[in-house]
């Protein structure tokens, strides 16, 4: 926590000084009578607790602190799940997004709605976290840099309202100080996580798991993703010849990581071994520009980079383009018109637009 304040927590300090009472969460300020206390009655323990309570912004720092020890893969993971893979979603049809420069817009990423079992899961990561012994907050007593548990009795060191009680030393204060402010920080949280919950999907929706076949992701041993978009069979036309060229489909992929934000950890590359015109090891996109990328890692982007790239695929064989290989060279490619008629194959550089060149 940064807030100087409510670490140090004035009115605990306080407490040095003055023999102070909790009695079903009233305050109760004491002064000794020999072997007692007089005492008189103050204000709500809630009412001084509200003065030294941070601010929504600090606890969310405290909450990213708790939850930055979880693995960054699963944070990863979510922001995949959740922000990247629904524009790949019904993104197949040629016609559709590919090329074009923009996503579609009725996709919204922060459409998602926070069920109760992320919030209750939230919540138990926090409680574990903050490990809060069991202790009545309610009832308690700070005398002489302890703690003491206060209970009624027939006779004993404190009377109030006409009732006896008797201290049972418990911890010492500075140990107390440690427990109290993550009571604090317990009670201001709850108010706030369903938000936090929503702005940064802490806990996996495992029935967000990607099954299509045309698009998913894989988690590598380095930390990173790969999220891959599935490239059909498809047919290339040479401007020059006229022939026609078959090439196998595959899966293009992206990796992405995880550094405070996500950020491209490998540009587009097949996770198959295969052959084409832009590829030599991994995908050539030209002058293709990341840069939008840089300035803006959102979900949405990182699939028009994964989208950009299988439109380099499909359509970058245009006349003026310079492959990294002439389709002229991949002579066992050659298929007929027949052949393309007959299965339908879809020859993805003839009519269309060419590669976007990002942003």
């Amino acid at each position: 926590m940064t807030n100087k304040k409510s670490e140090e927590n004035l009115f605990l300090d306080m407490m040095k000084d003055t023999p102070v009472f909790i009695l079903d969460g009233r305050i109760f300020y004491g002064r000794e009578n020999e072997n007692s206390f007089i005492v008189k009655e103050g204000p709500k323990l809630e009412v001084i607790e509200r003065i030294f309570r941070s601010s929504n912004k600090e606890i969310k720092e405290y909450l990213n602190g708790i939850f930055k020890v979880q693995n960054k893969g699963s944070v990863l993971e979510n922001f995949v799940l959740n922000q990247v893979i629904p524009y790949l979603d019904n993104s197949i049809d040629l016609e559709g997004i590919l090329g074009k420069g923009k996503l579609k817009e009725e996709k919204e990423e922060t459409s998602m709605e926070v069920s109760e079992r992320e919030i209750k899961e939230a919540r138990g990561l926090v409680e574990e976290k903050l490990k809060i012994p069991n202790f009545d907050f309610n009832n308690f007593a700070v005398y002489n840099n302890n703690v003491y548990e206060i209970n009624e009795a027939k006779k004993g060191a404190v009377s109030i309202a006409g009732k006896h009680y008797a201290l049972n030393k418990a911890l010492s204060l500075e140990e107390f100080k440690k427990i109290y402010q993550k009571k604090l920080i317990a009670s201001q949280v709850e108010a706030i996580l369903p938000e936090y919950v929503l702005k940064n999907k802490i806990n996996l929706d495992k029935n967000k798991k990607p099954t299509s076949k045309e698009y998913g992701y894989r988690k590598k041993a380095d930390g990173t993703i790969s999220v891959w978009v599935k490239v059909k069979d498809y047919v290339l036309k040479s401007p020059s010849n006229k022939e026609y060229y078959l090439f196998s489909g595959h899966r293009l992929a992206i990796d992405i990581g995880w550094r405070n934000h996500a950020f491209l950890s490998e540009q587009p590359h097949p996770l198959e071994s295969v052959s084409g015109p832009f590829y030599g090891g991994g995908l050539c996109m030209g002058s293709y520009s990341f840069s939008f990328l840089e300035r803006e890692p959102s979900g949405r982007n990182f699939a028009k980079v994964l989208l950009d790239a299988r439109n380099v695929v499909y359509r970058g064989y245009t006349p003026g383009c310079a492959p990294m290989h002439r389709l002229e060279d991949f002579h066992s490619h050659i298929i007929s018109n027949e052949r393309i008629a007959r299965e339908k194959l879809d020859v993805t550089n003839v009519n269309r637009n060419h590669s976007n060149r990002g942003e």
